[in-house]
């Protein structure tokens, strides 16, 4: 029987290698891989500590389990929505819900048992994305451990207030807002760093959460700070914590959508199909006067071969800083869109020939800064046609301003030319 045992474990091992190796996690380069798994370990030994010198009350040990409960619940029946969302998000760093019940850990249990609570979470977020087959492990688990780091910089805050929270008066507001502080600080410190030694984009600014991630993170902090009043004054309201969250959730996501309907995902621009859409509304509100307008037509020189030689990643950052480009030299009201892989479209109200070009003259020397490893590495050439504001269709403004461009790449690239049209004149009044 041990010489059977013995040989069904030889046979194992080839499988349990196997198996390792094909984790996602060696996809990754080896400074980003060490410091991840050096951040993980770091945090299992920090929260094993904290939990071998813990003492917790039974009050303590009830807020735990009920956190725990609420947190996988909710996950439970948030699950659907939470895909939906990361689907239509991107790459940046991500918000989710967990911070609601990490921060109420860290306001009203010990540090080990917050810690604690965090593991129990991002467990759950394990079974959830091996159940779909939908997340990389190592993510979840540095995810966890950033968490975990934020949420006891939190804590070491909350120790300010040896009574508790609730006990601190006024005091509490700046002890509440300052783990607030540390945790968000923190955790997204580790996360970015992490991020960008892992994957080594060219900027750590593609990294950044967007202005929608940061408001549903501050407001899933709120929320947090709210389950941790319910929960230590009036237990009994704690499970009202989940409508706030569901509706926070719903609210979310519809505005996702609407955007993601609207706008290229890449670069936040709109999409070709509501850029028409905005212009043909324009055009027809001001198809009776003389105001100017125009239409900027981009196309960068050359981009397949940034692709070939840097490759797409850094094609991709080359995209979102044009993108960036267009958003700061343009006014708010100006309706841009990415309108094919490297090209771009902008339509300009009211503003005169001059304007428009000295508009894209701007353009282009501000995407010629656009640099990898201190190296300029891009151009492009910028058609513009213009419109009396008669009868122009958004179809013809846009062959005028790919005509001028096509001339422009004719010419050498990195140049500006604009259409020549015949502007209509008013007929005379009767004799």
């Amino acid at each position: 029987m041990r010489t059977v045992s013995n040989r069904h474990q030889r046979d194992d091992w080839p499988r349990i290698h196997r198996w390792v190796q094909s984790w996602a996690l060696w996809s990754i380069v080896g400074r980003g891989r060490a410091l991840l798994l050096s951040s993980e370990l770091l945090a299992a030994i920090v929260v094993t500590a904290l939990l071998a010198r813990s003492h917790p009350s039974g009050v303590h040990l009830a807020r735990f389990v009920a956190l725990a409960v609420f947190s996988i619940g909710y996950a439970e029946a948030a699950d659907r929505v939470e895909r939906v969302r990361r689907y239509l998000g991107s790459d940046k760093v991500w918000a989710n819900e967990a911070s609601v019940w990490a921060i109420a850990g860290a306001l009203v249990l010990p540090a080990g048992y917050a810690g604690l609570l965090v593991v129990v979470i991002y467990a759950h977020t394990l079974i959830l994305g091996r159940r779909h087959r939908s997340t990389r492990p190592y993510r979840v688990v540095f995810g966890c451990a950033t968490v975990i780091y934020g949420t006891l910089s939190a804590s070491v805050v909350v120790s300010l207030a040896p009574r508790g929270i609730t006990s601190e008066g006024v005091l509490a507001a700046p002890i509440v807002g300052g783990a607030l502080i540390a945790y968000t600080s923190v955790s997204l410190l580790v996360m970015v760093v992490g991020a960008y030694l892992a994957t080594a984009p060219p900027s750590y600014r593609t990294l950044l959460p967007g202005r929608d991630e940061i408001t549903f993170e501050a407001t899933t902090l709120l929320v947090g700070v709210v389950a941790a009043a319910f929960i230590t004054t009036m237990p009994w309201l704690t499970p009202s914590v989940l409508v706030l969250l569901a509706v926070l959730h719903r609210s979310t996501l519809v505005k996702q959508l609407q955007v993601y309907a609207s706008t290229d995902a890449r670069t936040g621009l709109l999409n070709p199909v509501i850029w028409q859409q905005v212009v043909e509304n324009t055009l027809l509100r001001r198809s009776r006067s003389a105001t100017p307008a125009a239409v900027l037509l981009l196309d960068l020189d050359h981009f397949k071969n940034i692709n070939d030689q840097y490759g797409h990643q850094t094609g991709d950052y080359v995209i979102h800083e044009v993108a960036e480009v267009l958003k700061n030299e343009l006014r708010g009201y100006d309706a841009v869109s990415r309108y094919g892989g490297d090209e771009f479209v902008a339509f300009l109200d009211d503003v005169d020939a001059a304007t428009a070009l000295a508009i894209a003259e701007r353009i282009r020397l501000r995407i010629g800064t656009i640099r990898l490893k201190a190296e300029p590495i891009v151009t492009t050439c910028i058609g513009v046609a213009l419109t009396d504001g008669y009868d122009d269709t958004v179809e013809t403004l846009v062959a005028d301003a790919d005509a001028a461009l096509y001339r422009a790449k004719a010419d050498g690239r990195n140049q500006i030319h604009s259409a020549t049209r015949v502007i209509r004149q008013e007929p005379l009044p009767d004799q």
